[in-house]
């Protein structure tokens, strides 16, 4: 029964992982989109620690309105998704298009040495 449990969740695990690589190899702007949608399902529909995220705001800016608070909130969670997919796309990202989109002031060497 246990090797039985086990198989199936290794191949629930490598299902996982293929559709992570699968998802990693959309260009930017389709994963951005994709994150919109992640935001919308996690906000407004599942309320993902909704509760624990806002009490914890309140506790850190008990100076801000409700109003604020919710506009806080409602950022925190769009970067995080936003977080997610480029995570994900950190997996098939070429070196070309990661020069485009990470700048260094000052730390030339730093860059040659992430290039090689």
């Amino acid at each position: 029964m246990l090797t039985t449990v086990s198989c199936f969740c290794a191949k629930i695990a490598h299902f996982g992982v293929f559709s992570l690589r699968l998802l990693s190899q959309m260009p930017l702007g389709v994963l951005y989109l994709f994150a919109d949608l992640c935001y919308l399902l996690i906000y407004y529909v599942f309320g993902y620690r909704k509760k624990v995220v806002r009490a914890n705001l309140l506790n850190s800016f008990s100076e801000k309105s409700i109003d604020e608070i919710i506009t806080i909130e409602k950022k925190f969670f769009k970067y995080l998704t936003c977080l997610i997919v480029e995570v994900v796309k950190m997996d098939s990202i070429s070196k070309s298009e990661l020069r485009k989109r990470i700048k260094f002031k000052r730390d030339e060497h730093l860059l040659e040495m992430l290039m090689q």
